[in-house]
Order: structure tokens, then sequence, then C-alpha cells
């Protein structure tokens, strides 16, 4: 049993690197979308920033405070990961309850709330894609 366990987390320490490569990737952008809005504000003042629109009606404080929230949960879902992983986590389960449990908070991320993500998606549908045509 404790063989599988272990087989297990390491898969999940594999697939968790590569996670952490993606939310690195997702600091990173939002790192420079706060700069190009921090850049436009000194450029045109924090007014144009703020009640300009980007593209169709959202300024660009919308875009860089939705993207902030996005990120911001998924910085949360990889601390839920770090600590399934951890010293108390997956490879340390007594019993069955316990290892169900903590693959339920695997699962579901309870920190990523797929609102929000649909609701961005939404606008940018809005704002930038229906802009094409």
């Amino acid at each position: 049993m404790q063989w599988i366990i272990q087989q297990h987390h390491d898969k999940l320490s594999s697939m968790v690197q590569k996670m952490r490569k993606q939310h690195d990737k997702m600091q990173q952008q939002i790192k420079e979308i706060q700069a190009i809005s921090t850049r436009l504000g000194e450029l045109h003042g924090e007014t144009y920033v703020k009640t300009v629109p980007l593209y169709k009606t959202c300024p660009m404080t919308v875009y860089v405070d939705r993207i902030a929230a996005i990120v911001g949960m998924y910085t949360s879902a990889m601390e839920t990961v770090d600590s399934l992983l951890g010293e108390k986590g997956m490879s340390h389960v007594k019993s069955r309850e316990e290892g169900l449990t903590l693959l339920s908070t695997w699962m579901n991320h309870p920190s990523i709330n797929e609102c929000v993500i649909s609701e961005f998606e939404d606008l940018l549908k809005i704002e930038i894609h229906e802009n094409d045509t």
C-alpha cells in the first residue's frame, strides 16, 4: 500500500512542477501588465487608466484587477497543492477517509472560483474578440 501511495505522490509531484512553471508564467505576466498600467498612468494620468476604455468599455484597471484576482486564486491553489504534497499530505495518509478527503481537496481546488474566470472570459469575448468583426 505504501509503495502505491509513493508512486502516486511522485506522479503528483511531477505534475505540480509543471503547474508551478505555468503559475510562474502567470505571475510574470501580471507583473508586466501592472507595469504597463503604471507606465500608462505616468504618461496619461491615473484618470486615463481608470476611465478611458482600453478596447470597447473597460479601462485598463479592470483588466489589471481581474487578472490579478485570477492569478491570486491560482497562487492560493498552489499553496493548497504544496500542503497536500508536504509533510501532512498525500504520502502520509493513514486511512482511506483521509486519502479521500485530500483527493477531494486536490480535485476541487477550493480557492479556484470558476465564475470569476468565466466572467473574465466573457469580458474578453465582448471587449476584444467581437471587436474584430
